[in-house]
């Protein structure tokens, strides 16, 4: 396998396995309103967080965090090196209103398939969704680390886009160990972000949404626990208080892997195709045909002119009926990866190719018909000229027979004028007999055409009225079809309502008696929001069964 072979499954490998990923992703993004995408650096624990706020439980062995795995819960791994262990987006619902996603770090995964994979994964979720977003970094001081170096790679990497509006991200600062209090040392940290922004000659507006929504989360401690449902649900309304990002990516295909391959594969196939035409053109003039060909590039030239750049179905018929016509190739993997990064264009100079070369074969393609315009006058002044000299040969000969024919003129005058006196009579008369005939053609024909019209007005009544009744009979049966949903629906909420209901009551003689006993009759916030939350559910199924009862009134 050569060296372009390799790119090409590469680039296939790449697609194959985004498409799969985002159709998991997406299955569940369509569901929800907003996702909220951690992002950060091998180490900085972002997968840890990932667990935390998925539910998940942990025990703490010698200062390290032990997952503790469950059945049917879906976790990213944990790792405390510097060795990536992420590289698939991993993703779980929260809140029932978002996605969380563990996103790879940009720098995680060495090679150019991984990178041009987690770029374009990147790319694909931040530009699908509305999207939260959420930078993990591992930082045990106050004071930002390498002068925020981390920081500053991870904006590098990530939001170098001039199209991006971005206000708000998220900042998650983990394993903080500083003794300095959250309050404090979040607006410390906050200030040597909008510094580094007012210092940024790019980029400052990332350093300053960073500052806006910075969240603390301390070194494991064996005294403390760290990881809390209070400090769980905490996280979580702060995550859901960061503005989505509105970004429009410009970083798609930085080793040029993919420009490479469609500049090339353009540039060979436009070579060809011109090659054809300049085939054609020759095949044309062997055959007489070179004012036939003309006419076609003419055509192609108006195709041109009329094409629309940004209409992949467009441009994709275009090359078909074009430069994809004449190869004997496999084209398959080259529309595939057209297709794929078409959306990319602006930012893959390759795509950008497409339009010079369209611009060269429309020069050439002008060249030729210019060419054949020549050729073409070429020909018309030479029949031109032979046609007079056989003109002037027609005229000597013309004369000479005339002199010969006014010889017999007199003679055959007579007889001619006989023989066409005949011809004109005979002509007359088998034009008596055809108009006659003609007349009995039309009148049978407009009797017939009569008749037919007659027959296809009543086929149509009836086809009228057939689907009529059809369409009678469809209205019934979808009512009473609706109907009996809403008898069905209306059983289901009643019987909802009173297993609420009753779940209720036995929940309040279950805890009366737990309470009483522990406490002497002191009820806690516990109870109180389960009874809350029975009565909510309680209140919503009597609300739905009074809309099905209003439903049913119109029926």
């Amino acid at each position: 396998m050569d060296d372009e072979e390799k790119k090409i499954n590469m680039i296939l490998e790449v697609i194959d396995f985004l498409n799969g990923m985002l159709q998991k992703i997406n299955e569940n993004i369509e569901k929800k309103k907003k996702t909220i995408l951690l992002i950060g650096n091998t180490g900085s624990g972002k997968s840890t967080i990932f667990n935390f706020l998925s539910g998940a439980k942990f025990d703490f062995q010698n200062k390290q965090i032990i997952l503790i795995e469950e059945k049917g819960k879906k976790f990213s791994k944990q790792g405390d090196s510097m060795k990536s262990i992420t590289f698939e987006p991993n993703f779980n619902m929260i809140e029932n209103d978002y996605i969380l996603i563990d996103f790879p770090g940009f720098k995680d995964t060495n090679g150019t398939k991984n990178q041009l994979s987690i770029q374009l994964m990147f790319n694909e979720i931040v530009t699908s969704t509305e999207v939260i977003l959420a930078v993990v970094i591992q930082q045990p001081c106050v004071k930002l680390i390498e002068r925020g170096q981390t920081i500053q790679e991870i904006v590098q990497d990530a939001f170098t886009s001039q199209y991006s509006k971005i206000n708000s991200i998220g900042l998650i600062v983990n394993r903080f160990d500083d003794r300095l209090e959250d309050e404090p040392a979040t607006k410390y940290m906050k200030q040597q972000l909008q510094d580094k922004g007012q210092d940024a000659k790019e980029n400052g507006f990332i350093y300053k949404a960073l500052s806006e929504n910075i969240m603390i989360i301390r070194e494991i401690d064996p005294v403390k626990q760290i990881f809390t449902d209070e400090k769980k649900e905490t996280l979580i309304k702060q995550l859901q208080s960061i503005k989505p990002v509105s970004f429009q990516p410009d970083k798609v295909d930085q080793d040029n892997i993919v420009s490479d391959y469609i500049e090339a594969k353009l540039n060979r196939l436009f070579i060809e195709y011109e090659g054809s035409l300049i085939k054609n053109r020759d095949e044309a003039k062997k055959k007489g045909e070179i004012k036939q060909f003309q006419t076609t590039l003419n055509d192609k030239l108006k195709e041109i002119d009329q094409f629309k750049h940004d209409d992949l179905n467009l441009v994709i018929e275009w090359m078909k009926k074009t430069i994809l016509s004449v190869i004997s190739e496999e084209i398959d993997n080259f529309l595939k990866i057209f297709k794929f990064f078409f959306k990319y264009k602006a930012n893959i100079f390759g795509f950008k190719k497409l339009n010079t070369h369209i611009e060269g074969l429309k020069a050439k393609i002008q060249s030729i018909v210019q060419e054949i315009q020549a050729d073409i006058q070429r020909i018309d002044d030479e029949q031109k000229k032979l046609n007079e000299q056989i003109e002037q040969q027609q005229r000597k000969h013309r004369e000479y027979l005339k002199q010969l024919d006014d010889d017999l003129k007199e003679y055959k005058r007579q007889k001619r004028e006989e023989l066409k006196q005949k011809q004109e009579d005979e002509r007359k008369i088998q034009e008596n007999k055809k108009a006659e005939i003609a007349k009995q053609k039309q009148k049978q024909e407009e009797e017939q055409a009569k008749q037919q019209a007659i027959r296809e007005e009543l086929k149509k009544q009836k086809e009228i009225q057939e689907e009529k009744q059809k369409q009678l009979k469809l209205a019934e049966e979808k009512k009473q079809s609706e109907k009996k949903n809403l008898i069905k629906k209306l059983t289901t909420s009643e019987n909802s309502i009173s297993k609420l209901k009753a779940d209720k009551q036995k929940y309040i003689k279950e805890q009366e008696g737990i309470y009483m006993k522990a406490w002497g009759g002191d009820w806690s916030s516990d109870y109180n929001k389960k009874i809350s939350n029975y009565d909510k559910q309680i209140e919503t199924e009597v609300n739905n069964k009074d809309k099905i009862l209003q439903d049913l009134l119109k029926y």
